[in-house]
């Protein structure tokens, strides 16, 4: 009987293995030969599913979105309107090694300017997050009658966990963990506080 392949599984692998090279050498090291040497895979094999590197480059780049949307997915329905936001918004933070490892790769992916299917997924995904942070905010204001401007606070929001994540992708040794949960949850608190006092 023929062995099964799983395509997705082996294209994932493949991909992941592209992570770990960019993440040490950047795009310059992003080659077939250094990408299948890191995924354990014959060359023939990494052509078979990528013929180009820049459908590889999209793949890799797509399956990091996807990683994203299932984490947000996980959320507990359990949760409150502002659990569910902090929830969220730790989903694009450099908090465990999986995300540490997404939020670099990401960084070399939005230096890519060349591909135009990467810009559309970055350009995408920066309006996805804008949305999801609004919407969560929106629920937030209903749920609690904060009088907070949505799309200013949603803007404030985005621009604050990437800037959390380049403090701490940037200088490791001088930011922690603890340093960027503590910040967002202080933010957050005035955030709603101040919503309650208007």
């Amino acid at each position: 009987m023929p062995k099964l392949v799983d395509h997705t599984a082996a294209k994932e692998k493949i991909a992941v293995a592209a992570w770990h090279v960019l993440r040490r050498g950047g795009l310059k090291e992003l080659s077939v030969r250094s990408i299948a040497e890191e995924a354990d895979l014959p060359v023939g094999t990494l052509r078979y599913y990528f013929p180009k590197q820049a459908e590889l480059l999209l793949f890799s780049m797509e399956l990091i979105t996807q990683r994203v949307r299932l984490r947000l997915k996980a959320v507990s329905q359990n949760y409150t309107p502002q659990e569910k936001l902090r929830y969220a918004l730790f989903q694009f933070l450099p908090l465990d090694l999986e995300r540490q490892l997404e939020m670099e790769v990401w960084l070399h992916f939005i230096s890519e300017t060349h591909n135009g299917h990467m810009r559309q997924v970055r350009a995408e995904t920066q309006e996805a997050i804008q949305g999801l942070f609004s919407r969560l905010l929106a629920d937030i204001r209903q749920a609690y009658k904060l009088d907070v401007d949505v799309a200013y606070e949603a803007n404030i929001l985005h621009a604050l966990v990437d800037g959390l994540t380049l403090h701490y992708l940037a200088t490791p040794n001088n930011k922690t963990r603890q340093h960027i949960t503590d910040t967002l949850d202080r933010h957050l608190g005035e955030l709603y506080a101040k919503g309650a006092s208007t």
